[in-house]
């Protein structure tokens, strides 16, 4: 995938289920060599997305070899970790907000495979 068409589906995404509330991030396809890295570098477990930030900006990794929905699927689950960090000051969990996001996501889209 395409750093242009991860643009084009975040703008989507935004409006869709944040009401263009997040800015857009820096957007970062992922390769096999930067998946290796962190996961024996930084001891990360390997992943499809990552979403990350520093005080004034977000960034979002995706792995290259993703098809559209996994990637789709992948960019949301991002996004839904950028939207409740800077709105409701969590990150990393997968309950609480994140599961709110989620499901609203999955009743926007209607796709089986969005894993949260």
């Amino acid at each position: 995938m395409k750093t242009k068409w991860f643009k084009k589906m975040f703008m989507f995404v935004n409006q869709e289920l944040f009401d263009n509330m997040l800015d857009m991030p820096e957007i970062y396809v992922l390769d096999d060599t930067f998946i290796e890295k962190a996961a024996t570098d930084w001891e990360l477990p390997l992943f499809d997305g990552v979403c990350v930030f520093d005080e004034e900006r977000y960034f979002l990794g995706l792995y290259s070899e993703l098809n559209e929905v996994q990637s789709f699927n992948t960019l949301v689950h991002e996004m839904i970790h950028m939207y409740t960090h800077r709105y409701h000051r969590e990150y990393l969990g997968h309950g609480g907000w994140f599961r709110v996001y989620c499901d609203k996501a999955y009743e926007i889209f209607y796709r089986e495979e969005i894993k949260c």
